[in-house]
């Protein structure tokens, strides 16, 4: 082999570079053969890893969208239990509030019935006070002292211990008529001004229990005549 032959030979070797080395045997067209093939394996190569760098945004992407619609998912959990929340804590203050106002109204109820028992038990009384003070009406002159103190004394008792339960006498003579608290038995003429429409006479005494009458006063009732 001659001098030229070999730089020749040296020259296409370095101009192959990565294409692959040749030899004595390779010719022209297996050159350029293995070069468009090298050419083209570089390509596939580029567009290989463009498409797996594609692949790696698409896979940070469907990522990110998972981790959203987690957050959704729990932000959607916890709305729900919240609203759950607030419709058994409204139940709850509710029914706290009905058995509350149930408890009030039971009580209420309770103390209305124990008035009402008491003023019955009051209304029974009454016509033994009523007999007392026919009886103090009464003065026969055969009564001795000591009767008269006695009976009293146990009159005393009885109103002291009526007192001690809220029962307040009604003894209205000269008060004004009040229909709220006496019952007019008769009406009496009178030419006074000032008397017109007044008790003049109490024919029953009332009474009066926790600010409630539960008996109204029989009076008489002056009316003034015009002359």
């Amino acid at each position: 082999m001659s001098g030229a032959n070999v730089e020749n030979r040296g020259f296409e070797n370095a101009k192959l570079g990565s294409f692959g080395r040749s030899d004595s045997k390779t010719t022209g067209p297996q050159l350029i053969y293995m070069k468009r093939k090298s050419l083209v394996n570089s390509e596939a190569l580029d567009n290989a890893q463009e498409e797996e760098h594609n692949d790696v945004e698409f896979e940070d992407i469907d990522e990110e969208a998972r981790i959203t619609l987690s957050v959704k998912k729990v932000r959607d959990k916890l709305k729900a239990c919240e609203t759950e929340k607030k419709e058994y804590l409204d139940g709850w203050q509710r029914s706290k509030a009905d058995f509350l106002n149930a408890r009030k109204q039971d009580a209420k109820t309770l103390d209305t019935a124990v008035m009402r028992s008491k003023e019955s038990m009051v209304l029974d009384i009454l016509p033994i006070l009523d007999s007392f003070d026919m009886a103090f009406s009464d003065k026969a002159k055969d009564q001795s002292p000591e009767w008269s103190i006695g009976i009293q004394n146990i009159h005393s008792q009885l109103l002291s211990i009526l007192k001690e339960h809220n029962v307040v006498v009604l003894n209205p003579k000269g008060e004004i008529f009040d229909t709220s608290k006496h019952d007019s038995i008769e009406t009496i003429d009178t030419d006074k001004k000032k008397d017109d429409n007044h008790i003049v006479k109490v024919l029953q005494k009332g009474y009066e229990m926790n600010g409630r009458v539960i008996r109204a006063a029989k009076v008489k009732v002056a009316h003034l005549t015009k002359k």
